[in-house]
């Protein structure tokens, strides 16, 4: 029993992988390990497309523009503006699906 459970988890990691988008903190500069939130442009559960503004994020040096990779929903920030993340941490994850009209 112990063995199906765990491939149903497996499963559905795999499904989720598939209908989201989780983007993480890139290095932004040579010398930068952490960014700032500066100003998000979008909340949860509103409408994404491809090229979107979807967050400002600030280091030592510099404030660079986070766009979208695609079109769907915003499902999750992992913080507020104001916040500090690392280099890889995740920042925000989009549920990928067809915009209605």
């Amino acid at each position: 029993m112990g063995g199906d459970k765990q491939k149903k988890r497996e499963s559905e990691a795999e499904i989720l992988k598939s209908i989201s988008q989780i983007v993480r903190v890139l290095k932004l500069s040579e010398n930068s390990k952490e960014v700032t939130v500066a100003k998000w442009h979008k909340e949860i559960g509103e409408s994404i497309d491809k090229g979107d503004l979807l967050v400002e994020l600030e280091t030592d040096t510099s404030t660079v523009d986070l766009e979208s990779y695609s079109t769907g929903v915003l499902l999750y920030k992992s913080i507020i503006e104001g916040g500090t993340l690392d280099v890889n941490d995740i920042i925000l994850v989009i549920g990928l699906c067809k915009k209605r009209n």
